[in-house]
């Protein structure tokens, strides 16, 4: 006596639901990194000519200190310090004016997303967290700090 086997019918779906899934995560986190880089790294080729040290802090209430990456690579941190309380105080709450740094190399400007919401004092050294998105700031390369319209640098990265 001979038995019947059953074999399962292929499926008729070019693509399974596993491999279409995975794909479209997979265009989901392209137009996501897109979309960060974008907003982060807006590239401006018309840049301000930059200024005198006296100038920057006449517009803004700030003087630059330092750029460093830290965290492994991953954040810029910006260092100033408080010349003109007033001017800065205006400067950190106007989106605006809000300090932006400039890849001199290339033109493009990273912004750190956030304003400030503390009240700026005087003689007092603050600091700016920036994404460092693909890494593409490295120590050694020269950026320029930029508030409105005005531009001061090259800072070398440290």
């Amino acid at each position: 006596m001979t038995t019947a086997t059953l074999t399962q019918p292929k499926s008729k779906m070019f693509f399974s639901k596993k491999w279409l899934l995975t794909a479209g995560l997979a265009l989901a986190a392209i137009i996501a990194a897109g979309l960060l880089g974008w907003y982060f790294f807006g590239n401006q080729s018309n840049l301000p000519a930059s200024v005198s040290m006296e100038e920057f802090e006449q517009v803004s209430g700030i003087r630059p200190k330092m750029i460093a990456v830290t965290a492994g690579g991953g954040i810029i941190d910006f260092r100033y310090k408080v010349i003109d309380s007033t001017k800065a105080n205006v400067t950190m709450r106007n989106a605006q004016k809000f300090p932006r740094l400039v890849i001199d190399d290339t033109g493009q400007v990273m912004n750190p997303g956030i304003n400030h919401i503390i009240e700026l004092h005087d003689g007092i050294g603050y600091f700016l967290f920036f994404p460092n998105v693909g890494n593409v700031v490295e120590p050694g390369m020269e950026l320029s700090v930029m508030v409105g319209d005005t531009r001061y640098g090259p800072l070398v990265v440290k």
